[in-house]
């Protein structure tokens, strides 16, 4: 079996092989001592460039906001003065060239014979993600001392996968009463023996020996670790080779329990579905697809050959007065739910509801080969028209649909840059409100171009010519049924 590093040697090789940058500090906030990636994420030469320096005033003195960050408030003196750890990761450190980098930091207190000298601070560039684990130094009471103070668990194994050493973290994580339980012993086959669906996890597919195997580092974010009592948790874990003069000693992993990232992402998972639920409610689905795949662009098309529904509820006024406000409004509701089931079977694109008005168009945004959108549209009014006929007489409601229908070229767009809605307008949609409001209670009125569209297939009884604002004098029609 291959020695294991221990002491200095053990301490070298985890502050020379860390990629997180890690200094001390004593009660008067100088620098103590500080490992390569510290020296080198803070943009100094050497470590002889920090030693003996207020490391406050040269790394940490102003806020991510340019402001001046006072040294009786900075968090990372907390671990000696209050004597417990802190954690942060929305602050910046301060490099030698005067640019800043956002930070992950973790500052921990150090004890001598129960009284505190000083913190030890570990921090990681987030702008790039966390990189590699902890590694820890000095003597072996330093090294004792930094893994006692880390919230992630953190062992070493040698080649055959046998555990070297293992921070408290790591013994609380994992379920175990002290590193004795854990030292020795087979990591692999206690901890890491079975995949997240209950299948062996073979010890040569191991990811984490892949850091000694390979000579390179592992990043694993979709695995589990088992506790003692049989339980298991998903973990975050980096494995990295662990070197003596060149040559690969074993590794070193550093491990999280993220149950909590975990049920955030379902939560967000739930959300993002939410979201795009409620999107299609408000948009066409291809106009949905188009906004999200374009955002920020206009969207607005011409469409030739297009029906449109105007509904309109008669007597439903005077019947909202009697309900009162909340029935009144889950009445509405249950009348427009009805009347949405009847657009999704013909294939008809509700626009919006004005009031107790409601509004539809056939043919937008998209058509379908084959689609006969005034037919639909025609059935979908016929439809309506019957839904609430029947409701009414079976309620009580005293209400009748008035509707009218027209066809032709429409212009449709997104109106709107936070609360989105797609609209259509133009002379066609204006004739088809025209048709509706001068229609008559329980009664389907369509002009020439929906007669014409419908004549061989429907019922239509002729009106003969109507006065309509702004168009004169129109022949109309009412839409009886479809033909027999």
């Amino acid at each position: 079996m291959t020695q294991s590093p221990t002491g200095d040697g053990l301490a070298r090789l985890l502050l020379d092989s860390t990629g997180e940058g890690i200094y001390g500090v004593d009660l008067d906030g100088n620098c103590t001592f500080a490992n390569p990636a510290s020296v080198r994420l803070l943009g100094f030469d050497s470590d002889a460039d920090l030693l003996g320096r207020q490391m406050h005033e040269l790394a940490h003195h102003t806020r991510p906001d340019g402001s001046a960050y006072p040294i009786e408030e900075c968090r990372i003196y907390q671990a000696f003065r209050r004597g417990e750890g802190v954690h942060v990761d929305d602050e910046v450190m301060w490099r030698r060239d005067g640019t800043n980098f956002p930070a992950e930091y973790w500052s921990f207190p150090l004890e001598q014979d129960g009284a505190p000298i000083g913190s030890v601070l570990t921090f990681v560039d987030i702008s790039e993600r966390r990189r590699a684990e902890r590694r820890l130094r000095d003597s072996e009471e330093r090294v004792r001392l930094l893994l006692d103070s880390t919230g992630e668990g953190i062992y070493g194994v040698d080649l055959d996968g046998n555990c070297t050493f293992a921070n408290p973290a790591c013994v609380q994580l994992l379920g175990f009463d002290d590193d004795t339980d854990l030292l020795g012993r087979n990591m692999h086959e206690l901890v890491h023996h079975t995949r997240g669906n209950g299948q062996p996890y073979p010890v040569e597919e191991c990811q984490i020996y892949r850091a000694f195997r390979r000579g390179e580092g592992v990043h694993v974010d979709d695995e589990v670790m088992w506790r003692r009592d049989g339980t298991s948790f998903p973990a975050e874990y980096w494995s990295y080779p662990m070197k003596r003069d060149g040559d690969v000693e074993g590794s070193v992993l550093t491990f999280i329990d993220i149950t909590e990232r975990k049920h955030l992402e379902a939560k967000l998972r739930i959300e993002h579905d939410r979201a795009e639920r409620l999107l299609l409610n408000v948009l066409p689905a291809e106009i949905a697809r188009q906004l999200k795949e374009h955002p920020g662009r206009t969207i607005a098309e011409e469409f030739e050959r297009v029906s449109v529904v105007f509904a309109d509820l008669v007597g439903f006024t005077p019947l909202a007065a009697r309900l009162g406000p909340e029935h009144a409004v889950e009445l509405l509701n249950e009348i427009f739910t009805a009347f949405d089931r009847l657009a999704d079977r013909h294939e008809v694109e509700k626009i919006k509801t004005l009031g107790d008005g409601y509004m539809a168009v056939a043919g937008v945004p998209i058509g379908h080969p084959g689609h006969d959108h005034c037919a639909s549209a025609a059935d979908m009014a016929l439809g309506m028209r019957s839904w609430i006929a029947e409701q009414s007489v079976r309620e009580g409601w005293n209400m009748r649909l008035r509707v009218g229908l027209n066809c032709g070229p429409v212009v449709g767009a997104i109106i709107g840059s936070t609360k989105f809605m797609y609209d259509v307008w133009g002379d066609t949609v204006n004739v088809a409100a025209r048709m509706e409001s001068h229609s008559e209670p329980g009664r389907i009125q369509v002009t020439r171009k929906v007669w014409d569209h419908l004549k061989d297939d429907y019922v239509l009884e002729p009106r003969g010519e109507i006065e309509i604002k702004g168009k004169g004098k129109l022949n109309t029609w009412f839409l009886e049924s479809a033909a027999r």
